[in-house]
Order: C-alpha cells, then sequence, then structure tokens
C-alpha cells in the first residue's frame, strides 16, 4: 500500500513538473518562396519613351527556375536570414541581372515566407571594330547574348581579321551546368587560319560561407603560327602548340555563416611546343617550355559586407566585405615533374 502512494506521489510530482516547464519553441522554417522577376525598365522608365518599352517587349525574362537554382534555402527549411544575405549578393553578381533583393516576411504560423525581386539586365552586347595596321586593314565583329531564352545561359560569336590572322570563335556559358546549380560550365571553340583552340572549363565554388568543399578543372589547347622579327624582317617562321590543364579542390575545415576557414589544394600545368615552318628563313625557335605547379593554398575570412549604391556604377548596388581575409598560397615546380 505504501508503495502505491508513493509511486502515485512521484506521478504526480513528475506530472506537475512537466506542467510546469514551458517547451522550447522550434525554430521558425520557410514558408513560401515567392519570385518576382521584373523587366530591364521598370514602369517609371518605360514611361519615358517607345525605345524603353520596345527592349522590355523584344527580350525574354529570365525564367523565374534560373532564379530558383541560385537560392541557398528552400521551402521547409530552417530560416536563416543569413542565408537571405548570401543568396542576394549571388544574385548581384549574375551577368544576366541587374539588382536583387531577398526579403523575409513577419513570421507566421511557425513560418517566414520569403519574396525575392530581380531586375534584368540588358544582355544583348552586339561590337564591331575597323581599322589598319601595317598597311593592312583590320575588322571585326561579336554578338553576345548573356541571357539566352531567358535561361541565363551566354553565347557568344565573333570574327576577327587582324594582320596576322584570321579568327572565328563560338562560346557558350552556362551557370548552372547539367542543371546543377552554382556549377559553372565554359566550353570555347575558335578556328583560326593558321590553328585552332578548344577550351573546357568547369567549377563549382563555394556558394556560401557555410560551403563544405569547392571544385575547378580547366583544358585548353591552342594552335596557332607566329614570327619572329630582326630589323623589321621576318627571321623566322614557326608553328606552336599550346596546353594547358588546371585541376582544384578546395575544402572548408572550419565553417560557419558567419567566418570560414579553407584549404586547398591545386595542380597547373603548362606545355609550349615549337616547331620550325617549312618557309622560314632561318633556324631560329623559341625554347620549349614546360611547367607543373603543386600549389597548396589556405584562406581565412570573415562574413562582413556592406552594400552600398553609386560607388563603381551608378544605380547599382555593390557588395563589400570588410571583414578580415587572410590568404596564404605556395606553390612548387619541381623538375620531378618534368618542369
Amino acid at each position: 500500500m505504501i508503495r502505491k502512494l508513493l509511486g502515485a506521489a512521484a506521478v504526480l510530482l513528475l506530472a506537475n513538473v512537466a506542467v510546469g516547464q514551458e517547451p522550447v519553441p522550434e525554430p521558425p522554417r520557410v514558408g513560401t518562396i515567392t519570385i518576382r522577376a521584373l523587366d530591364v525598365f521598370s514602369p517609371e522608365e518605360a514611361a519615358r519613351g517607345w525605345l524603353y518599352r520596345t527592349a522590355n517587349a523584344v527580350r525574354f525574362n529570365t525564367r523565374e527556375s534560373v532564379i530558383r537554382k541560385f537560392l541557398l534555402f528552400r521551402e521547409g527549411e530552417v530560416f536563416d536570414p543569413l542565408r537571405l544575405d548570401e543568396t542576394e549578393r549571388n544574385l548581384r553578381v549574375l551577368p544576366f541581372l541587374k539588382s536583387a533583393l531577398v526579403t523575409a516576411g513577419k513570421p507566421h504560423d511557425g513560418v517566414v515566407d520569403v519574396e525575392v525581386i530581380t531586375q534584368d539586365a540588358w544582355t544583348t552586347e552586339p561590337g564591331i571594330s575597323f581599322g589598319g595596321k601595317g598597311g593592312v586593314t583590320t575588322y571585326g565583329f561579336d554578338l553576345k547574348e548573356k541571357d539566352f531564352l531567358g535561361t541565363g545561359r551566354t553565347l557568344s560569336i565573333a570574327y576577327d581579321k587582324d594582320a596576322e590572322r584570321s579568327n572565328r570563335s563560338f562560346e557558350y556559358i552556362d551557370p548552372y551546368f547539367l542543371g546543377k546549380s552554382y556549377v559553372l560550365g565554359d566550353f570555347l571553340y575558335a578556328n583560326n587560319s593558321d590553328g585552332e583552340e578548344e577550351r573546357v572549363a568547369i567549377g563549382r565554388p563555394f556558394a556560401a560561407f557555410s560551403s563544405r568543399n569547392s571544385a575547378s578543372i580547366l583544358f585548353d589547347h591552342l594552335t596557332l603560327s607566329n614570327r619572329i622579327f630582326a630589323r623589321g624582317d621576318t627571321l623566322s617562321r614557326y608553328h606552336q602548340h599550346h596546353t594547358e590543364g588546371d585541376a582544384e579542390y578546395g575544402w572548408a575545415i572550419a565553417a560557419s555563416e558567419t567566418r570560414a576557414q579553407r584549404g586547398f589544394v591545386r595542380f597547373h600545368a603548362v606545355e609550349d611546343r615549337f616547331y620550325l615552318l617549312r618557309d622560314s628563313p632561318a633556324p631560329v625557335l623559341p625554347d620549349d617550355r614546360l611547367f607543373r605547379f603543386v600549389t597548396v593554398g589556405y584562406q581565412d575570412i570573415q562574413n562582413d559586407f556592406l552594400k552600398k549604391n553609386f560607388v563603381n556604377r551608378a544605380e547599382r548596388f555593390e557588395d563589400f566585405n570588410l571583414g578580415r581575409s587572410i590568404d596564404v598560397e605556395a606553390g612548387v615546380s619541381p623538375s620531378a615533374f618534368g618542369a
């Protein structure tokens, strides 16, 4: 009987203690994310004349799905205002956006709704050149579109005719290569009158202070013909084969939303081979060059960004990190690697 009374008393005591304790509130989560992609020219700017309205009408606005790829937060995740700030900064550096604003609404029902407002930049860049050099007429044209069909991808074509050679090139840049957020793919092919170039670069940077790793690779191959001059005359004609490769990996030693300590390791190789052309007046060649660099690095950076307008560009907000930054890098190109 006594044991039953003591057990009942213990149960009542524990119940009273539990009732008296206040439950720990759960952190709010990200609610609805609303994307608003604005035209190049605002309604106030479009009211100035038909040229502004035509510019808005003839181009494709950046798609909402593209903007979402660069958000560092998702619906249902724990709400972190610093992630909103980092997202806003990342959006501002995209070449197809003129401005970006990421704001949080008032908390309700345990969630915080977020609104992302972006304004497109004018992304079509034509160019033409004409002149003369050494008695030879030179000319060229290029056309670059940095938001092709509203996808955020860049397409560029160019043709140049100078005193030495003519060059035709095509470049494609994808800021979310293979659909992966923050994976940049850059591909270039150039066909010259005396050679060609192929370049591939793929990289994923540290998109946020709390990111765990980064990686990048590059391969570049270039062939062209050159000359060595002596007293205004051609002394030698030769063909150059240039090959370059680069691979880098970075990892977070310690990372938070306010500070990041990172390590890097990089391998960089450069090779230039020179071959005498049959019509060369003299057998004079540059020495072949071969380098193999192994580099290690360390970075310690703090998050203390300041957003200011009218600094380097009018009516354009820019971000400046006033936090402490320490970068150390050391590399070697030993002869054991064939350098």
